[in-house]
């Protein structure tokens, strides 16, 4: 979270919270971490443990905080989870910081969005 942190002792600088999600995310992958060595094999489907992107409330996370989160996602190869256009309230805070914009468009243009990504709700989704 770089932007309107709900809880301001969460809330971090964009370069800040990108240092320490790849920070996180290599050493997962490190093969030093655990004993089979096998935490994030080819195609990511045989690992123990696989890191996973987690761009939290999409209202408190910047353009910049979402493409430095996809690029660390395609780089390192991770699984994505967030929460897609699951309320009426959300979806509307959505569009007053991003007009014209809606969450998945956001994601898809950050790199988000993969074969690796599981979005939860997904209530108000339209075909556009």
């Amino acid at each position: 979270m770089d932007i309107n942190p709900g809880v301001p002792q969460y809330g971090q600088r964009t370069d800040a919270a990108l240092k320490d999600a790849e920070t996180f995310v290599e050493y997962l992958i490190n093969p030093e971490f655990s004993s089979q060595s096998r935490l994030m094999d080819e195609g990511n489907e045989e690992g123990l443990v696989l890191p996973v992107i987690t761009p939290r409330y999409l209202p408190t996370c910047s353009l910049d905080l979402l493409k430095g989160l996809g690029d660390i996602a395609t780089r390192h190869r991770c699984h994505v989870q967030s929460h897609v256009s699951e309320s009426l309230d959300v979806m509307e805070e959505v569009e007053r910081q991003y007009p014209g914009r809606r969450d998945l468009d956001l994601f898809h243009d950050a790199g988000l969005l993969t074969r690796n990504t599981i979005l939860a709700h997904g209530v108000h989704l339209n075909d556009n």
